[in-house]
């Protein structure tokens, strides 16, 4: 007899539960995105009242910010990327478009307002903390030392005051940023082409460039880069595009004059002309000059925050261990070691050989917060290896633990964060209060087609809104004199300054005639003059005093013409009157007439 069969039940399969380390590794990633975001908090909560605090609302005393708001003003007004404070409004050169145009989207959006653009810098400044955050964190896989680095660059008095200045610094430290922070984020196992944070990278470097003229360190940096990994084809791709990208502003300079820049750079003064261009001998003596500068004053007052003492002795012994330190913090960097080693030593290769006058903060900032990362990581590494050959086992969280004890350098920040407080609610000092006085005075007061000679002739077309000019460094009276009719000069702004008492006085002093003074300064002395080339003498020169044939213009409308000797009508000459007529003729020494001429 068969057996009964009954039918099977179904049995459901087994649920499977996910694994236990995605578990782990979504809680981690959860994790570091709440502290990301806890850290962030913190830099912002404390980065807005500390900018705040030390926010100054004055115009800085510095020609170029007030370049850069004249250039952002012309693009904002549709005039192109020209002078607009020379009557020729010329097309501009000196600096790259990039901030000027920054600038003019704050001023369509916001307002043209001197303080609003400033706020915009600081703005900037906040997001390079955040694009410097994540990019120390990519670097360094540790996000506690990222952190505390950023927090001490919030603090940090150089990067503050540059962030209240109209100047390229902070765009470029932005840019900069930006750029290597995509760099960490591109998958180079893909071709170039087909990776858009490849491209994006390349794009932002080149739009370093148009920045400052300095982009082209963060571009030697992105090349070595490749080229120490073997991405042959991605070296070539970066390099071809980087080429293409910067084509159109070498295009447009071609036929331009030779920015300003260029020409400092070949002379061995840039406030001395006479002294002549570099030659082969002085390129040597100015690199090793502004190494030995940077290592005693730049490099420790940029990162510790202080204003560096340039006649102090400086402190050369702790730039170059700090510098040491720097060294050791590149070398244990593993990935992207030469993206920034390159990208500093092509920095420091410019800076070396800039002309040595030049000195000061501005040009070292940029690379402050690499500094100072890689000064904190060169100490970790150094206390690991200490630990190494003592034999001492240590935790794997010890570079983490070890970045919070850099918090207590931050306090020597504090009295410096004062400072510019104090600063950010001092008045101008009594020239530049008369100097900003006097130009207002003349914007209602002169016609506007009047062209002003002065110094830091920007600043004065800020308040004045009349074409301005600089001295021009040329030696020689009838030279001198001869650019200010070039400049199309119908006043001059003086005073006690050391390129008016060089240039201008001597040709003053002996064409007193020329100048009228329409309005004095006190306290201290400043003078506003009008020029009137007509008046006073033209003619030949022997040793800066008049000799030859010349004719002299009195203010009353009289006028000589004929010959002189020691500075006096010497020889003989014709003195007409205002109407044309002949006053005398003949024969004149030391200045007075003698004899009727035969």
């Amino acid at each position: 007899m068969a057996k009964s069969t009954k039918p099977a039940k179904s049995i459901p399969a087994p649920v499977k539960s996910p694994p236990a380390k995605a578990e782990g590794f979504e809680k981690k990633l959860l994790k570091n995105f709440g502290r990301e975001l806890l850290y962030l908090l913190i830099i912002t909560i404390l980065y807005i009242p500390i900018y705040n605090h030390i926010f100054d609302k004055k115009v800085a005393i510095l020609g170029d910010n007030a370049a850069y708001y004249i250039l952002g003003k012309a693009m904002a007004n549709g005039d192109g990327f020209v002078q607009a404070n020379l009557i020729s409004k010329p097309k501009a050169t000196h600096f790259p478009p990039g901030y000027p145009a920054f600038m003019s989207v704050v001023m369509n959006s916001f307002g043209d307002e001197v303080t609003v653009l400033k706020k915009a810098n600081g703005v900037l400044l906040w997001l390079s903390l955040v694009i410097l955050f994540f990019f120390f964190r990519n670097i360094s896989k540790n996000i506690h030392l990222s952190f505390v680095i950023v927090l001490a660059l919030v603090f940090n008095m150089h990067l503050l005051q540059y962030g209240t200045w109209m100047m390229s610094e902070i765009p470029f430290l932005l840019i900069s940023s930006l750029s290597l922070f995509l760099l960490t984020i591109s998958d180079l196992n893909k071709k170039p082409w087909m990776n858009w944070a490849f491209i994006l990278t390349v794009i932002v470097t080149a739009a370093s460039y148009y920045v400052r003229g300095q982009g082209l360190a963060v571009f030697a940096g992105l090349f070595l880069f490749l080229l120490f990994a073997k991405k042959w084809i991605h070296a070539g791709f970066a390099a071809v595009l980087y080429f293409l990208l910067l084509l159109p502003w070498h295009l447009r300079n071609s036929g331009l004059p030779e920015s300003s820049y260029s020409k400092a750079l070949k002379l061995k003064n840039y406030y001395d002309p006479s002294q002549g261009l570099m030659e082969t001998g002085d390129w040597f003596d100015r690199f090793f000059t502004n190494m030995e500068r940077y290592f005693k004053f730049e490099i420790p007052s940029s990162v510790f925050g202080y204003v560096a003492d340039y006649q102090s002795s400086g402190v050369l012994f702790g730039g170059l261990v700090f510098s040491i330190i720097v060294f050791i913090g590149f070398l244990k960097l593993k990935q992207y070691r030469w993206a920034v080693g390159g990208y500093l030593l092509a920095t420091f290769g410019i800076l070396f050989l800039w002309p040595e006058i030049w000195n000061g903060i501005r040009f070292i900032l940029a690379i402050v917060p690499l500094l100072t990362f890689l000064f904190a990581f060169g100490v970790i590494e150094l206390i690991l290896l200490a630990g190494q050959k003592m034999k001492i086992k240590l935790s794997e969280k010890i570079p983490q633990r070890l970045s919070f004890a850099f918090l207590i350098l931050i306090p020597i920040f504090f009295g410096k964060i004062e400072d510019l407080n104090k600063e950010a609610n001092r008045k101008y000092d009594p020239l530049f209060r008369n100097y900003f006085e006097l130009a207002k005075w003349t914007k209602n007061n002169l016609p506007d087609s009047s062209v002003v000679v002065c110094r830091k002739p920007n600043l004065f077309y800020l308040e004045s809104g009349h074409f301005t000019e600089g001295f021009s460094k040329v030696e020689g009276i009838d030279k001198f004199l001869v650019t200010f009719q070039k400049k199309k000069a119908t006043h001059v702004v003086i005073y006690g300054d050391g390129i008016t008492q060089r240039y201008f006085l001597p040709a003053y002093q002996k064409n007193q005639e020329k100048f009228k003074p329409i309005r004095q300064m006190q306290n201290p002395d400043m003078w506003l003059m009008e020029y009137h080339p007509e008046l006073g003498y033209q003619g030949e020169w022997v040793n800066g005093m008049k000799e030859g044939k010349g004719i002299y213009v009195y203010q009353d409308g009289r006028k000589y013409e004929g010959e002189w000797k020691n500075d006096q009508q010497n020889g003989r000459g014709i003195l007409y009157d205002s109407q044309g007529k002949i006053i005398a003729e003949g024969f004149w020494e030391n200045g007075v007439y003698k004899t009727i001429s035969n």
